[in-house]
């Protein structure tokens, strides 16, 4: 076998290779982000009659908040109530959510949301159970406005959301690799080829005296 068709062969192995280990690590970046819910957008929750300046409790859709007057709100349905949402209480006094599956509830998201700037308050909830974990992400920002971020941050299907998001990246660096490979092995070859003329060409040019 020719020294041409070794060393192309070897760039087309070198750079199909590489380009398989990326579009996987990309893959497997991508399905991260995803059941971390980093891609689950910060929903806008209708404000309270008054200035919000303190979320003082959170259950499930549930929300309490205190305002600049020293009013609490409350808020029974974040996640369906559009307007007219929030009545004057006295107290913290609810009806606890009733939730099934009985799950763990820790006052710290399960996992980190995405960014967001000028936040004056915020409150977590992780509910927790051994098929699947839910985060609640409460936060006031400078100008009033109530933000919230609910999202599914694990499963017991996130083993086989890496699996297929990193055979993905594997097959797309395929589509872009290979032709990449092809190429560079054929100028890798040709280069030598040309090479090898060249040299052919002074082996048979007579000596001048």
């Amino acid at each position: 076998m020719e020294k041409s068709t070794l060393k192309s062969g070897g760039v087309f192995l070198l750079i199909l290779f590489a380009a398989m280990i990326v579009g996987a690590l990309f893959g497997f970046g991508y399905a991260l982000l995803e059941i971390n819910g980093q891609f689950v957008k910060w929903e806008e929750i209708e404000a309270p009659p008054e200035h919000p300046t303190k979320i003082l409790l959170i259950d499930a859709d549930q929300i309490w908040v205190q305002t600049s007057d020293g009013n609490i709100f409350w808020n029974p349905s974040s996640s369906e109530c559009e307007t007219n949402c929030w009545s004057l209480v006295n107290d913290l006094s609810m009806q606890p959510t009733l939730r099934y599956d009985e799950p763990e509830i820790t006052p710290i998201s399960c996992a980190a949301p995405p960014m967001i700037f000028n936040i004056t308050d915020r409150r977590d909830e992780c509910e927790r159970t051994p098929l699947y974990a839910f985060s609640r992400v409460y936060v006031i920002k400078s100008n009033g406005q109530l933000m919230a971020w609910k999202a599914y941050t694990g499963s017991e299907w996130d083993l086989l959301t890496m699996a297929l998001h990193s055979v993905t990246g594997l097959l797309l660096s395929l589509v872009v690799g290979l032709p990449l490979a092809i190429y560079f092995a054929y100028k890798t070859s040709s280069k030598f080829d040309a090479k090898k003329v060249n040299l052919n060409g002074r082996d048979k040019t007579p000596f001048s005296k």
